[in-house]
């Protein structure tokens, strides 16, 4: 299943986000996600969390 069909609306989001649900709703390739979540916030950065090595987002 392609993840732009599974979330069509932002309410069918998780409430924590991983980089491909991310990917999907700003169009952006997961590498860039990757890279904003190096960038500090103040800079244009995403703010996340880490739960062992994966990285989310609430």
């Amino acid at each position: 299943m392609n993840i732009t069909e599974e979330f069509t609306t932002w309410e069918s989001f998780p409430e924590t986000l991983q980089a491909k649900h991310i990917s999907a709703y700003l169009g952006i390739s997961r590498r860039r996600v990757y890279e904003l979540f190096q960038i500090h916030v103040k800079h244009g950065g995403i703010p996340n969390f880490e739960i062992g090595i994966s990285i989310r987002v609430e």
